[in-house]
């Protein structure tokens, strides 16, 4: 059950990355200043341990793909707490273009379909 949550939220944030890829654009960049970076490693680390634990006992290649993606959100999180290594991701987000985030966005929209069809 709480797999097909995230899914649904995964798949509408990314229909919505979709339409508005300036959106995501801003939001990754708000998303590690300095003043929110707390909140943001807690996010992720609970949205990709809760990935992780959720798929555990769920059989398939779908559900190790997408247990792959949770542990990378935590390992994602745990690199996030350093100041320079935050820096550098707002500099990498802020280089790429907008065709970038439509396939960012499009990513994300997969994998939440795929988590809602698990």
């Amino acid at each position: 059950m709480l797999v097909k949550i995230l899914g649904y939220v995964w798949a509408l944030s990314g229909l919505f990355w979709l339409i508005w890829p300036g959106c995501l654009k801003w939001w990754l960049m708000t998303m590690t200043g300095w003043k929110i970076r707390r909140l943001t490693f807690g996010v992720m680390l609970l949205v990709g341990v809760m990935m992780v634990g959720s798929l555990f006992r769920i059989p398939g290649t779908l559900s190790k793909i997408l247990m792959v993606v949770g542990m990378l959100l935590t390992i994602k999180a745990v690199r996030l707490i350093t100041s320079r290594a935050a820096e550098g991701l707002t500099e990498w987000w802020a280089a790429r273009s907008m065709v970038f985030f439509r396939l960012w966005a499009l990513g994300v929209l997969a994998v939440g379909i795929s988590m809602v069809m698990v």
